[in-house]
């Protein structure tokens, strides 16, 4: 049986959660993974965020996240600069089909940061298993 590192148990402090749903997450190995990280490092460096299981289990104090979907850095930067704003936006979108058709139909590159990430958001909670096409 595996003793918690001092890591995993620094790790209680956060109490910030993954809000995104991401093919790939990393929620479930989550108490494997974290007996890996060493006690004490300087950076924290996430290249693939995804849904940020990792990243938010951790909660560093400093960090650098990452990931080549673009829309998705948008919706963490957002989140994290001006999260009531983008809950004003995300409250507008209605949950039926016709609905979720015409956001996902959206541009992305047509609309406000903001709203940008509210769309994410709403796509990732609205589809199945959060996979959208």
């Amino acid at each position: 049986m595996a003793t918690a590192s001092p890591l995993t148990e620094e790790k209680v402090r956060s109490t910030a959660k993954p809000f995104l749903k991401w093919a790939g997450g990393k929620t479930q190995l989550l108490p494997h993974l974290l007996e890996l990280f060493p006690a004490n490092y300087g950076k924290f460096i996430e290249p693939f965020v995804g849904g940020g299981a990792v990243f938010f289990s951790l909660a560093p104090r400093n960090s650098i996240i990452g990931d080549s979907n673009e829309e998705l850095i948008v919706t963490y930067t957002e989140v994290r600069d001006d999260v009531e704003n983008v809950a004003n936006s995300l409250s507008q979108f209605k949950n039926d089909r016709e609905s979720f058709y015409k956001i996902r139909s959206l541009k992305p590159s047509q609309l406000s940061t903001i709203d940008r990430a509210a769309r994410l958001i709403y796509l990732n909670k609205t589809c199945f298993n959060g996979l959208y096409r």
